[in-house]
């Protein structure tokens, strides 16, 4: 008869354990598609409740920015939600004044897990004293059964609390993603895609580091001459593109209002640099201003920035560094230089982008390669010798800045 009773209580032992497991299961099925971290803690805590049969719980969650304080089956004062959610030492006192005769330490997640919230900033998943759940039992304690049963209900909300917070890391991560297309589809667009100049052939080109850089290249037609200008802001990425963005206005209203030399231009940039507000920081810009006559004469203001090679027909070489400071130091004098080109000749222009390309082997392209490699292509169209220069690039060099040039040449 004993043996009889024992195989019936092992049976209903089993069906039990077997209810649990598929109720398990069913929860981990769920659970994993909820994409709100409340949801996640309410839907453990409604588990829990159902199968310790605790008719009242709350529980205490401190996550990535926030702490929830989630109760079922019972109302809680404001003022009481708001010293459980402080974690002030005296809430669990409260909690057993309450009703609340058992208090489950949630510390138990797995080292991964743990892992994973400390990088971002939360280790209470850690602690034995600030996340809790804490339930009213009529017998006034917890199975061990049912302890380990919350605990494996617990690792799987964890890990669905670790999808909610990469599944928002995608999500801003293609946000951010989208948004730089734009930017860089905008800046793309400030930039003159096609340089055209009568007695002359040109080709320009600019290839950010990042998304979006701080190179800038431009030209303006004015009456029988044209502008042509290189610059390079200090740094990288948006705020560097936002400067160049800025800078571009500022230069365009400038030429479009005054008809001064490329030193006047290049001063007056110069100012309105220095106008900026001071608690956004010093901006530092190297700039190159050239204007050329139809006939190839040219006069020119250099701001601190690589000294464009002239390449002449026959071979020689020049560089054009009168000028002045970076822009953005203070407020100082821009003096010019002057030449011309005759039929054949080149200006290339550039930002160190180009001339600080490293070799797989760590040496750089350097001036006096550049020099050297324009010297080998001057037979070359400006167009030739810039989408040869990319190809090599591309394939000989790691470039770890923006990259732009500006090639003008007299016909």
């Amino acid at each position: 008869m004993g043996s009889r009773e024992e195989i019936q209580r092992l049976k209903r032992a089993l069906q039990l354990k077997e209810y649990e497991l598929e109720n398990f299961l069913q929860y981990a099925r769920q659970i994993i598609k909820i994409l709100d971290e409340e949801r996640i803690f309410k839907a453990f805590l409604s588990v829990v409740m159902g199968q310790v049969g605790s008719p009242k719980a709350v529980m205490r969650i401190k996550t990535v920015g926030e702490v929830f304080v989630l109760g079922k089956g019972i109302a809680l004062s404001e003022e009481i939600k708001e010293k459980i959610s402080k974690g002030e030492t005296e809430t669990k006192e409260i909690l057993k004044k309450l009703g609340f005769n058992v208090i489950v330490d949630l510390s138990f997640a797995s080292e991964e897990t743990a892992l994973f919230l400390k990088n971002r900033g939360v280790e209470h998943f850690l602690s034995l004293r600030e996340n809790y759940l804490a339930l009213f039992l009529p017998e006034g304690k917890l199975r061990d059964d049912s302890l380990n049963y919350i605990k494996a209900l617990f690792q799987i909300t964890l890990l669905a609390y670790e999808n909610v917070l990469f599944h928002r890391e995608i999500v801003k991560r293609q946000r951010l993603e989208r948004e730089l297309e734009i930017a860089r589809s905008i800046q793309t667009g400030l930039l003159p895609s096609r340089v055209e100049m009568d007695g002359y052939e040109a080709y320009a080109k600019s290839i950010p580091s990042r998304e979006v850089g701080g190179d800038y290249y431009d030209y303006f037609p004015r009456d029988d001459k044209y502008l042509a200008v290189i610059g390079d802001v200090a740094g990288k990425g948006i705020p560097a593109a936002l400067i160049m963005a800025t800078l571009q206005a500022s230069l365009r209203t400038l030429v479009k209002f005054h008809e001064g030399s490329p030193g006047e231009i290049i001063s007056m940039l110069n100012r309105n640099l220095l106008e900026r507000p001071q608690e956004e920081g010093p901006v530092f810009v190297t700039f190159f201003a050239v204007e050329l006559s139809r006939d190839g004469k040219f006069r020119y203001t250099n701001a601190g920035h690589n000294p464009p090679i002239v390449l002449r027909k026959n071979g020689e070489v020049e560089e054009l560094e009168e000028g002045g400071v970076v822009l953005g130091v203070g407020d100082f004098p821009y003096t010019e230089g002057k030449g011309k080109l005759g039929k054949g000749d080149l200006i290339f222009m550039y930002t160190d982008g180009l001339s600080e390309a490293r070799f797989l082997n760590g040496e750089e392209l350097g001036r006096e390669r550049l020099k050297e490699t324009l010297v080998a292509w001057k037979e070359l169209s400006p167009e030739q010798i810039g989408k040869r220069i990319i190809k090599i690039i591309n394939d000989r060099y790691e470039v770890f800045d923006d990259l732009t040039f500006f090639i003008i040449k007299k016909i």
